[in-house]
């Protein structure tokens, strides 16, 4: 209709109208675009939302993750350190690397040595000694993000560099659990076989005690576990306190903590 009208404005030469008209056409064409782009960035917000909140969910878990791993790796070192004590063994009191690393400020971590250990415990020392757990990222969400090209909807800049470079810390912790951490566990557990008793082994601890205190390679195997739990434990609290900051920039609270489950040996 508007331009069957158009046509008989301009057949009228009556330029006035043709005007107006065509003021009318760009300005219906511009709130058009408009209620387009508003709808557009409504649906957007909504998906910034939506990744967000599934983004915190996931942060949280890795905040459970990492305290089970830092609290099993607690355990191996406390473990590890009891028996080379009883065995008379002296346990280093520090571990130091030749050079600086971002994870461990100083090159040096102290060594911290354990409170009694309960009976139970005592009968099970080679198994809190070499078990253990190793935390993965839950990236679902970030992951979905990236898959799917929208890292734009998330309109804080610093926030997606931070989430970014998270994923980066992330990969270099799996990278080196799957690398050295495991490798180190894996090579105890050889050892131990070698002496007879498998990873979940009860074993008396004076029968224990005397067969690290006499065989050096056992010895050297717990020293070695001990030392690689402290260096696991400290790249695992590290990676947790940049969760949680990551949290708190969320304006989202830590999720209540669970007690451990069977360690992932």
């Amino acid at each position: 209709m508007l331009l069957r009208r158009v046509m008989e404005h301009v057949k009228a030469q009556n330029w006035t109208a043709v005007a107006i008209d065509f003021v009318i056409v760009v300005f219906g064409v511009f709130i058009g675009i408009q209620l387009g782009n508003w709808n557009q960035s409504r649906a957007d917000a909504s998906l910034e939302r939506d990744f967000l909140a599934k983004i915190v969910v996931d942060l949280q878990s890795d905040a459970q993750n990492l305290q089970s791993g830092i609290d099993m790796a607690d355990i191996n070192v406390r473990a590890a350190y009891y028996t080379l004590d009883q065995a008379g063994l002296a346990p280093a009191s520090t571990i130091t690397l030749p050079v600086d690393v971002a994870v461990i400020p100083g090159g040096q971590l102290d060594v911290a040595a354990p409170a009694d250990m309960s009976d139970e415990d005592k009968r099970h020392l080679w198994a809190l000694a070499v078990v253990r757990l190793y935390p993965g990222q839950s990236s679902t969400a970030f992951d979905t993000l990236m898959a799917t090209g929208r890292l734009d909807l998330i309109r804080d800049h610093d926030l997606v560099t931070k989430l970014q470079a998270y994923r980066a810390q992330w990969e270099d912790i799996e990278a080196a659990q799957t690398t050295t951490f495991r490798a180190f566990r894996n090579q105890a557990v050889f050892i131990g076989q070698k002496q007879g008793f498998s990873p979940f082994a009860a074993i008396p601890e004076e029968e224990f005690v005397a067969l690290v205190r006499d065989t050096p390679e056992l010895a050297g195997t717990l020293r070695t576990m001990m030392e690689y739990s402290v260096l696991h434990g400290q790249v695992l609290q590290r990676t947790r306190q940049t969760t949680l900051d990551l949290l708190r920039s969320l304006g989202a609270e830590e999720a209540p903590y669970s007690p451990p489950g069977q360690p992932n040996h």
